[in-house]
């Protein structure tokens, strides 16, 4: 925010910002407050002062200074949206309603069978994990561990409707005796409205084996809004992607615009998106609680209408800019960033706004910026097409897209007299996640022939593999199965069952010890 030419303060202010500029930002807070003491309710003051409050670190003055200058008597309602975003954004008590996630310890008085009746119920899972994950410096691993679902898990997931999914309740580690503890079930799950009937069904389900609450403790805490607005899902194994890209927008669209609007708000006085719409005396909040929506949105690759959301409570729709100065553009904000009309900035320009979008990990706006920059028959703004697929492949949510940026960033490189291993090994994991193993051996040998004699390509390649679970430190095949799908309708479950070998996506299970593996990995030649 400049000073206005003709302001008698302009000295002070030109003062203020040479500081800010140098670096010594206490002199020029220091110098802005008092000058906002002095000249009341000036934007370019209380902006300025905003700005280099938050460069210090100071979050309460910091929230205090945004929600000052957006409550400026003729600010413009857009300005004064984005101060309160920011507001909201840095503010702790946005998310100041809190809920408990817990650790709750039973008594078990015989594991083995407190093992069966777990593994024989239709509503506890066994996590496809290795127990040695879990294991602590000062005591052994679980014997098991398992998800605690709200209903049976479905045989197959082929055609599976919404209603039949169930939910993950919490998660059951199930320890046997050790030297100076009883053997014990550890259940860990969120204080919600479930709670106590979730700890009543784990004493039942123990039954004569145990099931007497020992010790109850809380080990962290979570937003409650967050919390009434995630789900936890426990997909069958064979649930086809398309299928669990299909549920997954299903529900996110509605918690969008179903769930959301109907959750009190602290920033909205424990009211609701609903309740204060069209109400004039909640429009900015509300406004910002919508821009936080779609920016966490938008990092976990919700493809959501979000100016669906803003008709439907009655708010205004974010515009388009038109910047054509190099000062315009300096004083687009990052919050504004995407809002940038593309079509008359130079080349440039418009490299600058990608790289500024990529720095920022603004995923929307590299989006709308790399694929202008591919639009335009030449480009001159210093940026390979390469480097703008490699940009695009990481704002990608669906895998198809994703393999779509690859392919063309490919390509891309291979017309430049590049080399195309980067993009190889990208595709391995999303091949193997798949269960596509024609294809993920395909790359492997591709790599493998062609590209590990290039610089850092096989090291990466080993990488990746540790990563997916296919290989140990020691570059052997590892024990249990890595990862496909995803099995809770979040992260894929890591590898883990009994049986040796090396596992591959279209086998029934591990291969045994003795069997010769189907895929190959570096250092079997």
């Amino acid at each position: 925010e400049t000073c206005p030419d003709d302001a008698p303060w302009q000295g002070e202010f030109a003062a203020a910002i040479k500081c800010a500029e140098r670096g010594a930002w206490q002199l020029a807070y220091d110098q802005l407050e008092s000058l906002a003491d002095k000249v009341q309710n000036e934007p370019a003051i209380l902006k300025n002062r905003a700005l280099v409050s938050g460069w210090l670190g100071k979050t309460e003055e910091t929230v205090q200074a945004w929600r000052r200058y957006g409550a400026i008597d003729g600010l413009p309602e857009d300005d004064a949206i984005e101060a309160e975003t920011i507001a909201q954004l840095l503010d702790p008590d946005t998310h100041k309603d809190r809920v408990d996630e817990m650790e709750v310890v039973f008594r078990v008085n015989n594991t083995e069978l407190a093992s069966e009746v777990l593994l024989s119920e239709r509503t506890v899972d066994r996590m496809p994990m290795d127990p040695n994950q879990f294991r602590n410096e000062d005591e052994p691993p679980p014997k098991a561990i398992f998800w605690l679902l709200d209903k049976e898990l479905p045989a197959t997931g082929e055609g599976i409707q919404r209603q039949d999914i169930p939910s993950i309740l919490g998660s059951l580690f199930l320890f046997g005796k050790q030297t100076d503890r009883e053997a014990r079930l550890e259940l860990t799950c969120t204080k919600n409205s479930d709670y106590e009937s979730t700890k009543e069904r784990v004493t039942t389900l123990l039954g004569e084996y145990g099931g007497e609450v020992e010790k109850e403790t809380k080990v962290s805490d979570a937003s409650a809004v967050a919390k009434a607005l995630s789900w936890n899902w426990r997909l069958p194994d064979d649930t086809p992607p398309e299928t669990r890209k299909e549920l997954l927008d299903e529900y996110r669209r509605e918690v969008t615009y179903e769930q959301w609007p109907q959750t009190p708000l602290p920033v909205l006085d424990g009211k609701t998106a609903t309740e204060v719409a069209g109400d004039k005396a909640y429009t900015v909040r509300l406004a910002a609680a919508v821009n936080l929506l779609q920016m966490n949105g938008e990092e976990t690759g919700w493809q959501v209408d979000y100016d669906k959301l803003r008709n439907q409570l009655q708010l205004p729709i974010p515009q388009p800019i038109e910047a054509a100065s190099e000062d315009e553009l300096q004083n687009i904000s990052n919050l504004q960033l995407v809002r940038v009309e593309t079509s008359q900035l130079s080349d440039v320009d418009l490299g600058v706004l990608f790289r500024r979008a990529v720095f920022l990990r603004a995923d929307s706006a590299i989006k709308r910026f790399g694929e202008a920059i591919l639009q335009r028959d030449s480009f001159d703004g210093g940026l390979s097409r390469p480097d703008v697929y490699m940009a695009l492949t990481r704002t990608a949510a669906d895998p198809d897209e994703v393999l779509e940026w690859i392919a063309a960033g490919r390509q891309a490189s291979e017309a430049e007299s590049q080399s195309p291993a980067q993009w190889y090994i990208m595709e391995l994991p999303i091949r193997l996640q798949r269960g596509e193993v024609e294809r993920f051996q395909q790359l492997m040998e591709t790599l493998r022939a062609n590209h590990f004699g290039e610089p850092g390509v096989a090291e990466q390649v080993f990488q990746l593999l540790m990563r997916l679970g296919i290989i140990g430190p020691d570059g052997q095949p590892a024990q249990g199965p890595p990862p496909t799908a995803d099995a809770s309708g979040g992260e894929p479950p890591a590898a883990a069952q009994e049986g040796g070998g090396l596992w591959t996506p279209d086998s029934d299970k591990p291969p045994q010890g003795g069997q010769e593996s189907k895929l190959w990995v570096p250092g079997m030649d």
